[in-house]
């Protein structure tokens, strides 16, 4: 069972442990280590900020682009 208590997490393996790494060893190669271990610190926090400020710049000019720009030269 997954839930041990209060405040007790129980050790869950992910999904690339069980199946994906199971498979590739059947297949003869081992699993390999990432090429950016995002595990270390506050990497992964980061990767989603960068991600988020790059697809916010988009949706906004694009934003701008359809609606604020298309009713700019409607009135004209």
């Amino acid at each position: 069972m997954g839930w041990k208590g209060i405040g007790v997490m129980a050790n869950w393996k992910g999904v690339d442990e069980t199946v994906v790494g199971k498979f590739a060893e059947q297949a003869g190669r081992p699993p390999a280590e990432p090429y950016i271990n995002t595990d270390q610190g506050d990497l992964l926090l980061f990767m989603f900020l960068l991600a988020g400020f790059v697809g916010g710049a988009i949706f906004g000019y694009y934003f701008r682009k359809l609606f604020v720009d298309d009713r700019k030269e409607m009135a004209e």
